[in-house]
């Protein structure tokens, strides 16, 4: 599964995932490069998703041609 998030020059890819018994079939690629070709069909200048590092898509995304640009911090209420 996937969306987009946002329309115009600045787009981000979200809810990227697959089921357990889906992975490692290529599912996962062809939805990203399904939202890729969307955005650009909506002429997005800037295509960006967020993701922890070292998560399972880490090397697809850097495959499929995303590249690390900043880290979030995460922050919790206690």
């Amino acid at each position: 599964t996937g969306a987009l998030k946002g329309r115009g020059r600045v787009v981000e890819l979200v809810g990227i995932g697959t089921r357990l018994g889906a992975r490692r079939q290529g599912v996962a690629t062809a939805v990203v490069r399904h939202l890729v070709g969307l955005a650009r069909a909506h002429r997005a200048e800037l295509i960006f998703l967020t993701a922890t590092s070292q998560s399972s898509g880490e090397r697809l995304y850097h495959r499929l041609g995303f590249r690390v640009v900043g880290e979030q911090q995460r922050w919790r209420f206690v």
